[in-house]
């Protein structure tokens, strides 16, 4: 019976830690709502990214309309001639659109992190995650909160090293090729 009082300790701990909010379960509920945000978020912020590359399309200044060329700026504007202001406008307003879904997206998804920790494949338990390429999207003005948050969420085991090594990258300026998961599910840097 001398092991009592080291279970009721143990017991007493886990209690603490959880009334102070340092674990974060997530029950069956709370995992199919979060994937529902998640995959919105997600789905909304790729629908703008493809929505510009369908504009490019459109107006065949794309890589596909000119034998796999990349047009410069100049080279659209002299491809396009009179359509060129109509082209810069509406990539224009789509990328106002994106900044505003990036910002609304980076600030629910903090939130969601500070209520139910950060939204991780593994704490979700599914194949894709979606969660932490909203944070690579996220306006300058986040990214000290952004850094502080995943350096917790790391720190407290909720987001993978790959993860956040991905969102560093992009926090940190997108310096070379962006980290890559392994096989063996380690962490490729580029060098």
């Amino acid at each position: 019976m001398k092991s009592l009082p080291y279970i009721t300790t143990f017991v007493f701990l886990v209690f603490i830690l959880i009334s102070c909010g340092t674990v974060k379960t997530l029950s069956t509920q709370d995992k199919t709502h979060l994937n529902k945000m998640i995959d919105s978020m997600y789905a909304l912020d790729q629908k703008h990214r493809h929505n510009l590359i369908a504009v490019d399309s459109k107006f065949k200044v794309d890589t596909k309309s000119n034998d796999g060329k990349f047009l410069s700026q100049k080279a659209k504007k002299e491809k396009l001639g009179d359509q060129y202001t109509r082209y810069r406008n509406t990539k224009d307003s789509l990328q106002n659109v994106i900044s505003k879904t990036d910002e609304s997206n980076t600030k629910l998804l903090l939130h969601l992190t500070e209520k139910y920790g950060f939204p991780s494949r593994n704490r979700l338990e599914i194949y894709r995650a979606s969660a932490y390429s909203i944070f690579v999207h996220s306006p300058k003005k986040y990214y000290s909160t952004i850094k502080e948050v995943i350096a917790k969420e790391f720190k407290e085991n909720r987001i993978s090293e790959y993860e956040k090594a991905y969102i560093f990258w992009h926090i940190n300026g997108r310096a070379g090729m962006p980290p890559r998961l392994k096989k063996d599910g380690t962490v490729l840097y580029d060098k």
